[in-house]
């Protein structure tokens, strides 16, 4: 229990710098809280955010600066490296996709009659992971959120076939779930595994009002001329592929409202629908072409890992991570008139937080019972492809990693009272 409450004490104060600790802390607790230093985390957070590191976009060169600063801070502090091959350091092998918007397309087909959608206003898409020329034409169903979660009873799919079709979900997941369980079956991965594991060939998210709100479109449609990314596994193929899922585009509100025309239910009744959990799957009249050009391009990009052993011989071989990333979204279209996305918050904040637990930690005149490892990742921003990567390849056996704090962006805009 004394070793939970100094975790917290430090995970907590490195967030926010908090006030002077009260008199019930331990005294070693208290020395290295005593240490935390503003200027040190500002000038962690002032570099990993400069212009020169180009927003730390995965795989570029900006990232790969944030990842060696990272582990000289790292070693500085006096941690063990923990990564492969006894360096501070996991490569993540990746591909890259980039999307070709010029060639790339999706066409609504109604009694003979193509009406095609226009890039950037009425949809996006990220081209295919295993194939740079992938086209798709299919008839369409619209399968609510695409969910389905058996301990909830819960089946979007129920009475409906979807084999050699394109399915049509609203983005986000059923309100009527728990936050936590929402977000998990809300993820494009989980929807593609079960869109493909019915027979799926394509897939339309559909904007909503919801999404608007967290997300604007036209910020979406910025980011969507980004590249993305997948992990490879040791045969080169990228993780969570499904070559079912031919296509996968986006339509925007408008474009959903023209996709929906004709159909059963309009999309404006079908949103209404879904604020009542009362969705049910229907076929939409007609077809949509779908065609996805792409450039592909084999990638590498570190996550960074250092060790603090713990002080228990029967625990030691047990972890507890502390946890940021250091890639951000690098270099894009202008935003009053500045194309690097230098991403302070998001989350140069969070890596300088983990600097400074590191440090903190490891000041302790007696180390915590198990050992903890701090892992710097990459590859957040398209997928959070750095953790997914360590998860499935870890440095230590996965068995013994007890817990992991994660930071996605440290709190510097606000003080705990508490």
């Amino acid at each position: 229990m004394k070793t939970q409450v100094i975790a917290v004490m430090l995970f907590a104060s490195a967030l926010l710098g908090a006030a002077a600790p009260g008199p019930g802390v331990p005294a070693e607790v208290r020395n290295a809280l005593d240490r935390f230093s503003k200027e040190a985390f500002r000038a962690n957070m002032r570099f990993l955010a400069d212009d020169l590191l180009e927003g730390r976009g995965t795989a570029t060169r900006g990232q790969e600066l944030a990842a060696r600063y990272v582990a000289a801070q790292f070693q500085a502090c006096g941690l063990e490296p923990a990564g492969a091959g006894g360096t501070y350091f996991q490569e993540v092998p990746l591909r890259e996709i980039t999307i070709d918007t010029a060639g790339s397309g999706v066409s609504v087909i109604r009694d003979g009659r193509s009406a095609g959608l226009k890039w950037g206003e009425d949809f996006l898409m990220r081209g295919n992971e295993l194939d740079p020329d992938a086209a798709v034409e299919a008839p369409v169903v619209f399968v609510g959120y695409g969910v389905v979660n058996a301990a909830r009873q819960y089946d979007d799919y129920a009475g409906i076939d979807v084999k050699g079709k394109i399915v049509a979900m609203l983005g986000g997941g059923p309100p009527a779930f728990p936050a936590n369980e929402r977000a998990h079956f809300a993820a494009q991965l989980q929807k593609a595994r079960e869109a493909a594991a019915r027979g799926a060939v394509g897939m339309i998210r559909l904007w909503t009002p919801e999404t608007e709100t967290l997300l604007p479109w036209a910020r979406s449609a910025s980011q969507a001329q980004l590249p993305a990314f997948r992990w490879l596994d040791a045969n080169g193929v990228p993780n969570d592929a499904h070559k079912e899922i031919r296509v996968y585009a986006t339509l925007s509100i408008g474009a959903a409202e023209r996709l929906f025309a004709g159909a059963p239910t309009s999309y404006a009744d079908t949103l209404k629908k879904a604020e009542a959990g009362t969705l049910r799957p229907f076929a939409l009249p007609g077809t949509v072409r779908m065609h996805a050009v792409s450039r592909h391009r084999a990638a590498k990009s570190p996550n960074v890992l250092g060790v603090l052993r713990g002080s228990d011989p029967a625990l030691v071989r047990e972890y507890v991570l502390y946890s940021a990333h250091t890639d951000h979204l690098g270099i894009g279209p202008a935003v009053n008139g500045d194309t690097i996305y230098n991403g302070a918050v998001d989350d140069a904040s969070g890596a300088s937080a983990l600097i400074e637990l590191a440090r903190a930690f490891a000041r302790l005149e007696k180390p915590p019972a198990r050992s903890l490892i701090f892992l710097a990742t990459t590859g957040e921003e398209a997928g959070l492809l750095g953790a997914d990567y360590f998860a499935h390849v870890p440095t230590v056996p996965i068995g013994s990693i007890v817990a992991d704090m994660n930071m996605d962006g440290a709190s510097v805009f606000y003080t705990f009272k508490d």
